[in-house]
């Protein structure tokens, strides 16, 4: 192995495929020593991969009596454990995701200065936001931009939130890397000859959890309820009970369904299966007003059209016949049909692929 790699991520990593692809990488097979440093969460599921060493440092989900006090412990135990290792390791490179996996990466980098550091950012968190959130990770945010001038690498998903950043830290945007959230190239071709149902539109939607408070959940409930050709389900790692019974309470649990969360490799031939898939985030700030996120481009690669709300403008340079602009604040999306998705158009997919994504990224870590 020519050089060693650790990347920090304190999410757990099932439930989130940017980390997934980038660890998938067979350039990271073929030529580097490489661990990854995470928690464990509440899924039905383990990310796995023989090439990789995953450690998992607490429970980041923690639920139950003294709920706050294990996953404080957690984070603890992430910091204290994560640092350690890294001077066991003596890594050659450091990747970390976020500013809450930042502190064992920033005070190894301090100590040892010649370590190369490289910052990816799923979300984009202004300065407000930053006020606002936990006491610690604005002390370690403080540290992170100290270091910024340090660092090999910054990067965050799209441009929009490339100029926010470089705005907010008076960072030449020549040095913030874009880095978007695509699946990787094998979900081409995997749902090519896949069967689907004539006449009828089968949405769904992928993700973490539904809240009605960020996302346009009742209002597309409203349009499955409108028109007995439209069904949906929804894959969810943590699903809502007062949601799940507004749907039997309106009649509607035939055609609106919840299932349990995927592992990441398995969502092409599930996806395949359907016509539309959905994003729903309200906008409510601008990390999400600014978003591109990895469904945009899951749902796309498994050959399925997309519907996302009209105040994600971070969509809007994707716009295409299959990727529909729906505005959901107005009564129009109840006279929504089958005839409103659209299955073809010109955009060449072959480029929205995590290898293609990562190529710059992997030339500077690994040549």
């Amino acid at each position: 192995m020519s050089s060693k790699i650790v990347v920090f991520h304190y999410y757990p990593i099932e439930g989130y495929p940017p980390v997934q692809n980038l660890l998938n990488l067979k350039r990271f097979q073929e030529k580097v020593s490489l661990t990854c440093m995470t928690t464990k969460g509440n899924h039905n599921y383990n990310y796995k991969n023989p090439y990789i060493k995953i450690i998992y440092l607490g429970n980041s989900d923690a639920t139950g009596k003294f709920k706050s006090l294990k996953r404080y412990f957690s984070y603890l135990l992430f910091n204290i454990v994560g640092f350690i290792s890294l001077l066991y390791k003596r890594p050659s490179s450091i990747i970390y995701y976020e500013t809450i996996s930042a502190f064992p990466a920033l005070l190894y980098k301090y100590i040892f200065p010649s370590t190369q550091l490289y910052v990816l950012y799923h979300e984009y968190t202004s300065k407000e936001e930053y006020l606002k959130g936990p006491s610690l990770v604005r002390m370690i945010h403080k540290l992170e931009i100290k270091s910024y001038e340090k660092v090999n690498w910054i990067s965050h998903t799209n441009t929009d939130r490339r100029k926010l950043f470089s705005k907010d830290y008076d960072i030449s945007i020549d040095k913030i890397s874009c880095l978007p959230n695509y699946p990787p190239s094998s979900w081409l071709s995997s749902t090519k000859n896949l069967i689907k149902t004539k006449n009828k539109c089968k949405f769904v939607y992928v993700g973490y959890t539904i809240d009605n408070y960020s996302m346009y959940i009742d209002e597309m409930v409203n349009v499955i309820s409108g028109n007995s050709d439209f069904s949906l389900d929804f894959y969810l790692l943590k699903t809502p009970s007062n949601i799940v019974k507004e749907i039997h309470a309106k009649g509607l649990s035939n055609r609106i369904q919840f299932k349990s969360g995927l592992a990441y490799n398995d969502l092409p031939l599930i996806l395949g299966h359907y016509d539309v898939g959905i994003i729903l985030y309200r906008g409510l700030t601008k990390n999400y007003i600014y978003n591109a996120p990895n469904k945009l481009f899951e749902y796309l690669a498994c050959g399925l059209s997309v519907w996302y709300p009209k105040v994600m403008l971070g969509i809007t340079p994707y716009k295409s016949t299959r990727i529909r602009e729906v505005d959901f604040d107005s009564s129009d999306i109840l006279r929504l049909n089958v005839s409103d998705y659209c299955e073809g158009d010109t955009i060449n997919y072959d480029n929205f692929t995590a290898e293609k994504a990562f190529k710059d990224l992997m030339d500077r870590l690994i040549g």
